[in-house]
């Protein structure tokens, strides 16, 4: 499974590699200064099925308002962009995000959403997903941001897949290489995301019932975030955001935060992130 290259870090161009059995999170060193500005990620693994060797990649930003004592305290929001072919669009499509993390002082970590990327086929949110866990748990140890204070999000077709990642990483007991399987979110938001139902049918041997029950065991102290917009927003997400919170509330048992904005059309904008952050203050530090 590992060869001498995985299990030696490997330094080069000014990047490091760290081993995560097959697989490797690669970031800037300079990023454990924990200076302000943005830092370019990738994540790689034999698991990922749609991304191919080049991994996933990401986008760190770390605001100029978040002092260095502070960085490891400071949330984390990660951020899935909507339906683009473009391989660089996670750099601009968390613009929004940026600017608000300035004056919110959180750290923001846009990453490639594979669904749309893959050719529409939605099981390549997987990689992206696997990919996000990896990053995260190297943050961790390395005490970028507060690992306890990280919300998921996505925008579109971002949400579906911020969607899939929280409720497939939050179950700790799953066996297999954990840094990609596992990162326990603090919560997750879908702004006028899409969604469909068959991707997101619980695997479980367990009865409704018991499943409910196990799920709100974990979902003690997170928060759940559903968006949409008024009659200029996507008739499909119109449709498919109130589904998503009939499912969740069926299959989960999660009481979601559920906010219409009637002006608004299919657009991320400051008042559906001021939603997030009121969830995020929820959260204990």
């Amino acid at each position: 499974m590992c060869n001498i290259g995985r299990v030696l870090a490997i330094v080069y161009l000014g990047f490091f590699s760290i081993p995560l059995h097959a697989s490797d999170v690669i970031f800037p060193k300079t990023l454990g200064e924990g200076k302000p500005g943005k830092y370019e990620i990738h994540a790689t693994s034999e698991f990922m099925a749609y991304a191919g060797k080049g991994g996933v990649r990401a986008l760190l930003y770390i605001p100029p308002t978040i002092p260095k004592a502070n960085l490891s305290t400071s949330p984390i929001v990660v951020f899935f962009h909507g339906n683009s072919k473009n391989k660089n669009t996670y750099k601009s499509a968390a613009d929004v995000f940026y600017r608000y993390a300035q004056n919110k002082k959180f750290l923001v970590l846009s990453v490639q959403n594979w669904w749309p990327l893959s050719g529409d086929m939605v099981e390549a949110a997987e990689d992206s997903r696997q990919a996000t866990n990896l990053i995260l748990n190297r943050l961790a140890q390395i005490q970028i941001g507060d690992t306890k204070r990280v919300f998921v999000t996505g925008f579109s077709a971002g949400g579906l897949t911020a969607l899939l990642t929280f409720i497939k990483s939050i179950d700790n007991s799953v066996e297999g290489e954990k840094e990609l399987i596992f990162f326990n979110y603090a919560g997750m938001a879908s702004f006028k995301g899409n969604f469909y139902p068959q991707f997101l049918e619980p695997m479980t041997t367990l009865d409704p019932s018991a499943f409910i029950a196990y799920f709100t065991r974990l979902m003690k102290g997170k928060a759940v975030i559903l968006t949409v917009g008024g009659k200029k927003d996507a008739p499909r997400v119109q449709k498919q955001q109130p589904e998503a919170r009939q499912v969740l509330l069926e299959q989960y048992g999660i009481t979601a935060i559920f906010k219409e904005f009637p002006t608004e059309g299919h657009v991320l904008t400051p008042a559906n992130l001021d939603l997030l952050w009121q969830a995020m203050g929820l959260q204990a530090p």
